[in-house]
């Protein structure tokens, strides 16, 4: 079970909710209970707060999931442990010779 996830669903006010898994890629929906605004209130559309709530993925936008809900004894990837890197080193495919014939090739179709 992952406790106090958000869902973000377009156009609406994110939700506080308990997941019992993570989505996969061939998931439609999203499994969850105890659903709640941020602020801990019942939203006025649930008559059963403890029901299992199913939120199609079409409408979330994204699943923030918090560290500490993160477990290896979950079956989840954990986190590595101490900080997270300020910098990423970033491969984007280019180097420098590619990109001196861009910029080459950018000026001989301006002079033309």
């Amino acid at each position: 079970m992952i406790r106090d996830a958000i869902i973000h669903m377009n156009n609406e006010q994110p939700l506080k909710c308990d997941l019992q898994s993570l989505p996969t890629a061939v998931d439609a929906c999203l499994m969850c209970t105890n659903l709640r605004y941020l602020s801990g209130a019942k939203p006025s559309f649930i008559d059963h707060a403890d029901s299992w709530f199913l939120v199609p993925l079409g409408i979330v936008r994204f699943v923030e999931v918090p560290a500490s809900a993160i477990t290896e004894s979950e079956g989840i990837l954990a986190l590595p442990p101490g900080p997270l890197p300020d910098e990423l080193p970033i491969d984007d495919g280019f180097d420098q010779l590619d990109f001196a014939a861009e910029t080459d090739l950018l000026r001989r179709m301006r002079e033309a």
